[in-house]
C-alpha cells in the first residue's frame, strides 16, 4: 500500500503550469506533437532508467517501480559525482542591492530584532569580505545536497556505457517511460546542462535563479548519460507516484542471468495482478559485427 511510503509532492512551477494545463486537456497524439514544440528545446519524448541486478536495494527499487509504480527520490549525497551541485559564489551587485539583500537576510535570521539592531547587523555584513561568507555558502550547499530529492533518467536505451556503469555490467535492466502518459509528473524531468566551469551563483542578485541552474549543471564528462532529472527541494528519501501506463518497456541486459529474468518476470506478473497495465519485455544482445547493442522484443 502506498500509505506505507512517505510520498513526495511536486513543486508548483508558475512557468510550467499553463503549459501543463493545456497538455492535460489533449489526447496522446496531440501531446506528442506539442512536446516536439517545447521551448527553448524539445523535451525528449522517452526517458530511460537503468537499474542493477546484484544488490538487494536495487531489487527493492525495481519492485517499487514495477509493482507499486513509485519512484524513490535520492539525496545528491549518494551520487557518484562529488561535484554534484557545486557553484562559484560571487557577490557582484550595487550598494543598494547589497543593502536590500542584507536587510532581508538580517530580518530572516532574527525576526525579533528591532530596527536599530537590524541596521547594525546590515552595516556589519556590508563590511564583511567574501571569505567571511564562504562557510555560510558551503553550509547552504550542504543543506541542499542532504535534503533535496532527485530522480535521474537517461536519454538512450542502447548506451553501452550506461549499461556497464548503472546496470551491473549489462546484467540488469533498462526501463522506458513515455513522458506524455504522465505529463503532470514527467514534465518536471528537465535536461541537465553540461559545462566545464561551475555555474556562477550570485548571492545578492538572482540567487534563486542561480540555484536552479546549479542543480541542473554537470561536468561534460557525464554528457554520455544525456540526463534529465526531477528535483524537489527537501524531499530526499520520499517517493513520487507515477501513472502506471507511463512505463512502456523493460529491457534485459545482454548478460542478464536466467534467475534474474525469472525474478523480474514474477514482478511483472504481480504488477498485472494488481491491475496495472502490462509492460512490453525486450532483450538486448550484442551485434555480431559492430560495437553496438540490438534490442529485440520477447517472443
Amino acid at each position: 500500500m502506498l500509505t506505507d511510503y512517505p510520498l513526495a509532492m511536486l513543486p508548483h512551477n508558475k512557468d510550467l503550469a499553463p503549459w501543463l494545463a493545456q497538455m492535460q486537456s489533449l489526447d496522446l497524439a496531440a501531446r506528442r506533437h506539442v512536446l516536439k514544440q517545447f521551448k527553448p528545446t524539445p523535451m525528449p519524448p522517452f526517458l530511460y532508467k537503468y537499474l542493477s541486478s546484484d544488490r538487494e536495494f536495487s531489487l527493492q527499487h525495481l519492485h517499487d517501480v514495477l509493482v507499486r509504480s513509485i519512484l524513490r527520490l535520492n539525496s545528491p549525497n549518494s551520487f557518484n559525482d562529488p561535484f554534484e551541485m557545486t557553484a562559484h559564489f560571487v557577490m557582484t551587485a550595487s550598494e543598494q542591492q547589497k543593502l536590500a539583500r542584507f536587510e532581508s537576510l538580517a530580518r530572516e535570521q532574527a525576526p525579533y530584532l528591532g530596527w536599530r539592531a537590524v541596521q547594525a547587523r546590515v552595516r556589519e555584513l556590508m563590511a564583511s569580505t567574501e571569505e567571511y561568507f564562504m562557510p555560510r555558502w558551503q553550509q547552504s550547499l550542504k543543506n541542499v545536497r542532504e535534503s533535496a530529492g532527485v530522480y535521474c533518467f537517461a536519454g538512450n536505451a542502447k548506451n553501452r556505457l550506461m549499461w556497464g556503469h548503472y546496470a551491473s555490467n549489462h546484467k540488469g535492466v533498462c526501463l522506458q517511460y513515455e513522458r506524455v502518459r504522465d505529463i503532470h509528473t514527467l514534465a518536471h524531468a528537465f535536461r541537465v546542462l553540461y559545462s566545464a566551469e561551475f555555474p556562477t551563483l550570485n548571492w545578492i542578485v538572482g540567487f534563486h535563479e542561480g540555484i536552479g541552474k546549479m542543480l541542473f549543471s554537470k561536468d561534460p564528462c557525464w554528457a554520455y548519460e544525456q540526463e534529465s532529472r526531477i528535483l524537489i527541494y527537501e524531499q530526499g528519501g520520499r517517493y513520487l507516484p507515477l501513472v502506471p501506463e507511463a512505463l512502456r518497456k523493460l529491457i534485459f541486459g545482454c548478460r542478464a542471468a536466467p534467475s534474474f529474468v525469472d525474478v523480474v518476470l514474477g514482478m511483472l506478473a504481480e504488477r498485472e495482478a494488481a491491475g496495472y497495465s502490462p509492460v512490453d519485455v525486450y532483450f538486448a544482445r550484442q551485434h555480431t559485427k559492430m560495437y553496438r547493442l540490438v534490442v529485440n522484443r520477447r517472443q
